[in-house]
């Protein structure tokens, strides 16, 4: 008879599954897809209330229209003045209706929303185009709940070694994470941006390092964490990760030169030179970044990177170089972590999250793939206590975020959320950085019970 070999795992290889016994976890595993369940539910009521107003109003300032802003004056031969900010504000103002125009005021507070993505980007929502606003909002939004739960389903599905409870909590939390509704809300890309950073560390795991540097290049669609991840790569000396990650940036570069011309590549440049002091009248306020520079910047009252005071700006400097330095130092770390591509990922994602200057509450939806990396790694600690500290954590993060959010909304005075969100990534960072041995960067192997072995 043959020996039946199953998925079966001690609580030394990480599977949770024997905390099923005991009280608290069983509460868990009810109470919290409950609640995840009325967080979805309340979402996809906020989706569809947005489509329905934007319709009503024959718009939206959601930031979708700056996307569609860059794309509508690239199918009408604009190319060379793409990134023309007065000739953008004039084609939004006759987008948008009056209410619409009151609503970008006094929500956003902002007189216009800079289309500042790099061309390909604008190529990428030239289809939608032939749509008015309203319509092309609502299939966008649609496409981005597609793209949502494509990520879920993704990373879900890369760790079949995990418990069904795992599997559930994991995927509930990542779909009802309030970052990730923004992103949708929004219509923003940062949905896809997460997605293309789950397909480069499963190319990664898997020892496909070209196709990990090319999914790596989509990153260059929202150029502020694009430097972070070119560093890294060049730190480890991952040359063929680099290699597909030059071809990737090449043929997003000639696709941007074939589509707007290099005039509008010079021009994006140095726009990207001068966002920092775009300022409100674009819907810029660094006080409400998830980032260092958006934490001083609300701590202090004023705009840190372009504060006359030499202090905060050296402050800014100084938090800027520990966190980099926590993440060169791992280079020196036991080879079981530092080989670990679970370790890699978290720890750049959260520092591009930190190190970033301009990380809206939509773009945390980054933090949906360092929260499963995150206890993909820490589910194999020996030490039962680390393991629920960590998961509490994590969870906490979702409930951390909402909590804040709504505290906001009905306290105005309470400070944005980033005033909190921003220490509790940094303590993430610590605690990775000082992750040691034991725990293994490989998932555990099934065994054959000796009782069935016959």
């Amino acid at each position: 008879m043959r020996a039946r070999v199953g998925p079966r795992f001690s609580a030394e290889d990480g599977d949770v599954r024997h905390l099923a016994k005991r009280r608290w976890p069983r509460i868990l595993a009810i109470v919290w897809p409950f609640l995840c369940l009325v967080v979805l539910e309340g979402e996809v009521l906020g989706w569809r209330a947005e489509v329905a107003e934007a319709e009503r109003l024959g718009g939206t300032p959601r930031d979708f229209l700056s996307f569609y802003t860059g794309a509508l004056l690239l199918s009408q031969g604009h190319g060379d003045s793409l990134y023309d900010l007065q000739l953008q504000e004039s084609t939004q103002q006759s987008l948008l209706s009056a209410e619409a125009t009151d609503r970008l005021h006094e929500q956003v507070r902002a007189q216009a929303l800079p289309f500042l993505n790099p061309p390909f980007v604008a190529l990428m929502f030239l289809p939608l185009t032939h749509l008015n606003l309203p319509q092309a909002y609502t299939v966008w939004l649609v496409a981005n709940v597609g793209f949502l739960g494509a990520l879920v389903a993704l990373l879900t599905s890369s760790f079949r070694y995990w418990s069904r409870g795992e599997h559930l909590v994991a995927g509930l939390t990542a779909l009802t994470f309030l970052p990730a509704y923004f992103a949708v809300w929004q219509g923003q890309i940062s949905v896809l941006l997460a997605l293309a950073t789950a397909l480069a560390w499963l190319a990664f795991r898997r020892g496909h390092e070209g196709a990990g540097g090319l999914a790596v290049a989509f990153v260059l669609a929202k150029p502020q964490y694009f430097v972070l991840a070119f560093l890294w790569l060049l730190w480890r000396s991952r040359w063929r990760a680099l290699g597909g990650f030059g071809l990737g940036v090449a043929l997003l570069g000639l696709l941007a030169l074939m589509t707007a011309g290099p005039v509008a590549v010079l021009s994006w440049v140095r726009l990207l030179t001068q966002a920092p002091q775009l300022g409100s009248y674009y819907g810029a306020h660094p006080d409400l970044m998830f980032t260092w520079s958006g934490f001083l910047s609300a701590l202090t009252g004023r705009a840190v990177l372009t504060a006359k005071e030499a202090a905060p700006f050296l402050i800014w400097a100084l938090l800027e170089v520990v966190t980099l330095s926590s993440v060169a130092i791992r280079r020196f770390q036991p080879s079981a972590i530092r080989s670990s591509p679970s370790f890699q990922g978290a720890v750049v994602l959260v520092s591009s999250v930190l190190l970033s200057l301009h990380t809206n509450v939509q773009d945390l939806v980054l933090l949906v793939v360092a929260g499963y990396l995150i206890w993909d790694l820490m589910r194999l600690k020996e030490r039962p206590l680390v393991r629920a500290m960590w998961l509490a954590g994590l969870l906490g993060m979702h409930v951390l975020v909402l909590g804040l959010f709504l505290l906001k909304a009905a306290f105005h005075a309470m400070p944005y959320p980033n005033m909190v969100v921003v220490p509790v990534l940094a303590l993430w960072l610590m605690l990775l950085a000082a992750s040691t041995p034991p725990f293994s960067a490989r998932p555990p192997v099934p065994t054959v019970p000796s009782s069935e072995a016959a």
